[in-house]
């Protein structure tokens, strides 16, 4: 009887175990199944033609950039040095805007899986492992530094984002490292 107990207990701890290592092993995943999702969505809010609707009316100022014959069409979100207020907000971003107020820009680099909403916060830690949404995210969200203001003063901007095993963030940068993808890619 006793012999049996013990070998109940053992299964009993072997299946926990077991439960346990899939679950270590499957939340990482799954993580990112979830992180990669959202960017994509996000994405399509971005990109979607829909968004892309008229300026709105009560903008003032516009300052239309010309655009290549694929481009989607951009106005000017941040005052140029010497103003003090946006004059416009891109149409593509109004949504963004109203998903989360802290979203500045957006990063696309040809060549790389690297287009992701930017965004800045009060601090550098917050989008570290915080989504858009605010959502606790340990892929985080593309930011610049706090520091940093879009008034032309600063003449580099400075952006954070995670180098992540399953080839999300910027982890595609290290393609830079090659010499031939760096020649093809220098613009």
């Amino acid at each position: 009887m006793r012999s049996k107990q013990f070998r109940y207990l053992m299964l009993m701890l072997i299946i926990l175990l077991l439960s346990a290592a899939v679950f270590i092993i499957a939340r990482p995943w799954i993580e990112s199944r979830q992180s990669l999702a959202m960017q994509r969505d996000l994405q399509a809010i971005y990109q979607t033609p829909s968004s892309l609707q008229q300026p709105h009316p009560t903008a003032s100022v516009t300052s239309t950039v010309p655009a290549a014959p694929t481009a989607r069409p951009t106005t000017a979100v941040w005052p140029t040095a010497g103003e003090s207020e946006p004059t416009e907000i891109q149409p593509q971003f109004r949504e963004l805007l109203e998903i989360n107020d802290d979203v500045i820009g957006w990063i696309i680099i040809p060549g790389t899986m690297i287009d992701y909403p930017v965004v800045q916060g009060d601090d550098n830690k917050w989008y570290l492992d915080h989504d858009l949404y605010g959502e606790e995210d340990k892929a985080g969200t593309v930011f610049m530094d706090y520091r940093m203001t879009l008034d032309g003063k600063d003449r580099h901007q400075i952006l954070y984002g995670h180098h992540l095993r399953q080839g999300t963030m910027f982890t595609d940068l290290m393609k830079y490292k090659n010499a031939d993808f760096f020649q093809k890619n220098r613009r």
